[in-house]
C-alpha cells in the first residue's frame, strides 16, 4: 500500500460578492493525492484541459468540518447506501458548484481514496476525468484538511467575515479533539454511522461503559460491524458464548506473539502485507511448511474437540467469536458457519485477531464483515495460513490459472474454491473480474 501525499492548494481569486462566506472564498482550486490531479477537468466551452477549478471555498471547507469525525473514522459499512456517501463523497459538497467524485473512507488506520470521472453530462461546462483507487495515511489526510480548512478560516478572517457557520464549526471541533471524553464520544458515534450529536445519547452512553469493561478496540470492532445494532449485537453474541461456546485454549500464543511482534504493529504497511509476513512467521513456528494445516493440527493448536473444524450446525451469534476473560483462564468460541472450509477459515481469523491486538483490547475478538484494518488481517492471516501463496502457486499455471487448478488447491489445502481464487486475485496471478459471479 504507497501512502501517496495530499495537497488542497487555493488561490485565491477576486470576490464576486464581498461580505458574505462564499463570495470571499472564490478561488482556483487544485487538489492532488499522490501523482494524481484530482480537479483535472475538461473545459468544454474552452475545448482544453486544466488541472484546476474556479469554486468557492467556503462550502468545500464547511463540509470537511461538518463530516470530520465519519471521514476519520467511519468505514465503509457492508451494505453501502446512499445516506453514507452523502458524508463521504465531495460530489455532495453542492452549493451550485461541480465538484470530483472523491471519496474517502477509513479503516482506522489509514484513508481509502476513491476518484472517479464525471459522467457525461450535457448540461455541465466542465467534466473532471481522472480516475484513482488508493490509501492515504490518517495522519496526512488530518493535516492536509486541517491546513484546508485553517486557510479558508484565515481567508475569511482576513476579508472581514470572521464570523460564519464554518467559524462555529471549528472551534467544536478543535475542543472535541483536544479533549479525550470528547474525542471518544464522537469516534462511537461516527462509527456506528451517525452525524455528530445525532446518535441517541443512551446508546453512546452504554457504549462508554461498556468499552470500560470490554476494551475499547474490540468495541469498536463491534460497533464497525453492527452500527446503531451493536447493544443488540453485543448481548446477543455474549449470550451464545455462555450458553453454546466451546472452551479452547491457543497452546503456543506467547509464542507465537514473540514471534510476530515486529510485524504486526507498524502501520506504515498494508494490513494483508503485515497478516500474510505474521502467518508465515506462524507456520514457520509451528513447523508447518507448506503442508496443508489439517483438522487435527487445528485441533491441537486451539485444544478444541476436532469435531470443530468440520462441518457443523452454527450458532446463535452473531459473528464468529471469541472471549477470553482477564481473570480466568476459560476462553470461550462461537462459530456461525456451518461448512467445514468456512469454520477452519473463521477460527484461523481469531487466532490472527489475538496476534494483531498482542493482548490489548481484546476482551472479545469478533471476525465480522466489517471493513476496518483489523478485519483486514483477520482475513489475511487465516489466508496464508491456511492457503500459502508460496505453495499454492506451485499447483496452478501462473500464467493462466484453470477452474480445475482452483478446485484442486481447495481441496488440497481444506479450503473454499473462493478463498483460493481471492488470493491468485490478490498476488495479480488472475484478473479482479475473476470473483465476479459470471466468471468462467
Amino acid at each position: 500500500m504507497s501512502i501517496p501525499s495530499m495537497h488542497m492548494e487555493l488561490d485565491w481569486m477576486e470576490p464576486f460578492e464581498r461580505g458574505t462566506p462564499e463570495g470571499v472564498t472564490f478561488s482556483d482550486l487544485k487538489v492532488l493525492i499522490g501523482g494524481c490531479v484530482v480537479t483535472e477537468v475538461e473545459d468544454r466551452l474552452a475545448q482544453t484541459l486544466r488541472e484546476s477549478v474556479l469554486v468557492s471555498a467556503y462550502p468545500l471547507a464547511r463540509f470537511l468540518a461538518e463530516n470530520w469525525w465519519r471521514l476519520r473514522w467511519e468505514p465503509v459499512p457492508a451494505r453501502a447506501i446512499p445516506a453514507w456517501r452523502l458524508r463521504h463523497s465531495l460530489s455532495a459538497v453542492g452549493d451550485g458548484y461541480s465538484w470530483p467524485n472523491l471519496s474517502f473512507a477509513s479503516d482506522g488506520e489509514a484513508i481509502h481514496v476513491q476518484l472517479r470521472p464525471s459522467g457525461d453530462s450535457p448540461t455541465s461546462p466542465i467534466r473532471y476525468v481522472s480516475e484513482l483507487d488508493d490509501w492515504i495515511s490518517v495522519v496526512e489526510f488530518e493535516r492536509s484538511v486541517d491546513v484546508f480548512m485553517e486557510a479558508v478560516a484565515g481567508r475569511l478572517d482576513a476579508m472581514g467575515c470572521s464570523k460564519n457557520e464554518l467559524a462555529d464549526l471549528l472551534d467544536a471541533l478543535r475542543a472535541e479533539r483536544s479533549d479525550a471524553q470528547l474525542t471518544r464520544w464522537r469516534r462511537l458515534e461516527a462509527i456506528a454511522g451517525y452525524d455528530a450529536d445525532e446518535a441517541p445519547e443512551s446508546l453512546i452512553q452504554s457504549l462508554l461503559a461498556e468499552g470500560e469493561s470490554m476494551g475499547w478496540d474490540s468495541l469498536q470492532e463491534l460497533t464497525a460491524a453492527s452500527r446503531e445494532q451493536v447493544l443488540r449485537d453485543l448481548k446477543s453474541l455474549r449470550d451464545a458464548l455462555s450458553s453454546e461456546g466451546c472452551r479452547f485454549r491457543i497452546a503456543d500464543l506467547e509464542r507465537l506473539r514473540e514471534a510476530v511482534l515486529s510485524e504486526t504493529g507498524d502501520s506504515k504497511f498494508a494490513p494483508w502485507m503485515r497478516a500474510s509476513t505474521a502467518a508465515r512467521i506462524t507456520r514457520q513456528v509451528l513447523g508447518l511448511n507448506g503442508e496443508t494445516v489439517s483438522n487435527q493440527r487445528l485441533s491441537e493448536l486451539f485444544d478444541m474437540p476436532k469435531s470443530q473444524f468440520e462441518p457443523g450446525v452454527p450458532t446463535n451469534s452473531p459473528f464468529t467469536a471469541s472471549s477470553h476473560p482477564v481473570d480466568t483462564s476459560e476462553s470461550r468460541m462461537v462459530i456461525t458457519k456451518s461448512f467445514a472450509s468456512g469454520r477452519r477459515f473463521a477460527v484461523c481469523r481469531l487466532l490472527g485477531d489475538r496476534l494483531f491486538s498482542n493482548g490489548q483490547g481484546a476482551v472479545i475478538s469478533a471476525a465480522t464483515d466489517a471493513s476496518t484494518a483489523r478485519q483486514k488481517f483477520q482475513r489475511a492471516f487465516a489466508q496464508e495460513l491456511l492457503c500459502p501463496f508460496d505453495a499454492l502457486r506451485e499447483m496452478v499455471d501462473e500464467d493462466a490459472p484453470s477452474e480445475d487448478d482452483i478446485e484442486t488447491a481447495a481441496e488440497h489445502f481444506q479450503v473454499s474454491p473462493l478463498l483460493v481464487r481471492t488470493t491468485l486475485v490478490n498476488r495479480h496471478l488472475l484478473p479482479r473480474d475473476a470473483l465476479d459471479a459470471g466468471y468462467t
